[in-house]
């Protein structure tokens, strides 16, 4: 987040800088893990087009995210959207 941005404003740029996606209603985040802020989004428009930072992408099945290492914080996350959803 840049100086003098909020969170939201923050996320729907990076979002924009790294995959070309522009974010429709953006909500309030939630945290799970100190600082990491995670947002559930239902709604953008582009399509994806990597930023030089990125390599590659996938979309998964959440059902199936204990087969990829992400890391504990994102997994639990991720699994804890699906339950209340």
């Amino acid at each position: 987040v840049e100086k003098g941005e909020s969170d939201k404003e923050g996320l729907v740029r990076e979002v924009l800088e790294e995959t070309s996606l522009k974010l429709a209603d953006v909500p309030d985040w939630f945290t799970l893990s100190g600082y990491t802020r995670f947002y559930i989004i239902h709604d953008w428009d582009g399509e994806i087009t990597l930023s030089h930072e990125h390599d590659d992408y996938r979309w998964i099945n959440p059902k199936n995210i204990t087969n990829y290492n992400i890391g504990s914080v994102y997994t639990e996350a991720i699994q804890s959207v699906f339950r209340r959803e």
